[in-house]
């Protein structure tokens, strides 16, 4: 198991290595140098830090979702972030990523690991909802408007949905079965 788990990690750092190689080559050496070099280190440091705190609040949120006591969540999630960064389309292979390490790696339900990364995202679409919802008076776009407007209507739709969903067990049932 332990060695299967080193070549695969192996593997897989060679790959994305590689693809690191390209990512220069296509780009240049010289024009990430250039860009390095006039940015400043102390500002490159606060971000960092930032972005370090943000990802320690979403793994410790995962955790309390899946009620899951493993100290690898931090370590999935990164996983999970570069597979969605290097795949074609935007968030889909990192959170199956996830779904899969938590069962393979921790023994946790495939039902239990997907409902926390679907409730996950559900809860990013709620404030990603409501912050365009506040952002409605400052648009200057009518699009944007139509698009956050749209995003409430959904919200409050999709939190009704939810709150039937959660309050009645025949209706759950119906739903689960009609998926299923």
């Amino acid at each position: 198991m332990q060695r299967d788990v080193l070549i695969k990690s192996i593997a897989l750092f060679i790959f994305f290595s590689v693809i690191f190689v390209l990512m220069l080559r296509v780009f240049g050496v010289r024009e990430l140098m250039n860009t390095i070099g006039g940015s400043n280190p102390s500002l490159i440091f606060l971000a960092i830090l930032i972005q370090l705190g943000i990802l320690s609040l979403w793994s410790l949120r995962w955790k309390v979702l899946t009620g899951n006591k493993a100290s690898r969540l931090f370590q999935y999630l990164q996983i999970g972030i570069l597979l969605n960064n290097v795949t074609p389309s935007a968030r889909t292979g990192g959170e199956i990523a996830r779904v899969y390490l938590l069962g393979k790696m921790e023994g946790i339900p495939y039902e239990k690991g997907l409902a926390s990364v679907v409730l996950e995202r559900t809860l990013d679409l709620f404030v990603l909802a409501i912050i365009s919802i506040f952002l409605i008076p400052f648009s200057t776009s009518s699009a944007l408007t139509l698009s956050s407007l749209s995003s409430a209507v959904v919200l409050v739709l999709f939190s009704y949905f939810i709150y039937k969903l959660s309050h009645s067990e025949e209706n759950s049932m119906k739903i689960v079965n009609w998926v299923c």
